[in-house]
């Protein structure tokens, strides 16, 4: 679903030379991720899109879904301090 949601803001001009950031994972958490970084025309700026999943004890996962500013460090700030206060 996240694909198809991707192709469909890349080809309605929401996204412009979009790359693949590729798959890591959130350390502190032990979280997978995908991320892609793009620039976006409505508010010109580098930004990045991705989600993490963050396993649940119930053996469920919850999706996050992230859009940010592209920065020196992977995460912003506050995003990273977000991340770090999530618990289950």
């Amino acid at each position: 679903m996240f694909m198809k949601k991707y192709a469909l803001v890349l080809s309605g001009g929401g996204f412009k030379g979009a790359f693949q950031v590729g798959a890591l994972r959130f350390l502190k958490k032990n979280w997978n991720g995908y991320f892609w970084a793009y620039f976006d025309p409505l508010r010109p700026r580098y930004a990045k899109t991705g989600f993490y999943f963050a396993p649940l004890p119930s053996g469920d996962a919850l999706l996050l879904h992230l859009t940010e500013n592209v920065t020196k460090d992977f995460h912003e700030p506050k995003i990273l301090e977000i991340l770090e206060s999530i618990q289950f």
